[in-house]
């Protein structure tokens, strides 16, 4: 399907036609994460896991990491729901 018919299509567009564009962005925040992680800023992680929880919040992998973050950074009670939250998902 292409942009043209999309748009001016009296069907509404299937599910896998509006979510990919997404996947790439998901990808990249997540990636963008774990480096962010292994290098220590866990603040800058905590904000790729946003991004990724604001396009996708079923990820239990970014509630994972943010949750991880958050215990390095000494927010344990946030990091304990992160955690139980993605142990609940996966």
């Amino acid at each position: 399907m292409n942009l043209f018919s999309t748009l001016f299509s009296r069907n509404k567009p299937s599910v896998e036609a509006t979510e990919a564009p997404i996947a790439p962005l998901i990808k990249f925040h997540l990636t963008q994460a774990h480096f962010l992680f292994k290098l220590d800023d866990f603040q800058a992680a905590i904000h790729h896991c946003n991004e990724v929880l604001a396009l996708d919040p079923t990820r239990a992998e970014a509630y994972q990491l943010r949750g991880l973050s958050r215990y390095e950074l000494q927010d344990f009670i946030g990091a304990g729901e992160d955690l139980r939250f993605s142990l609940n998902l996966s």
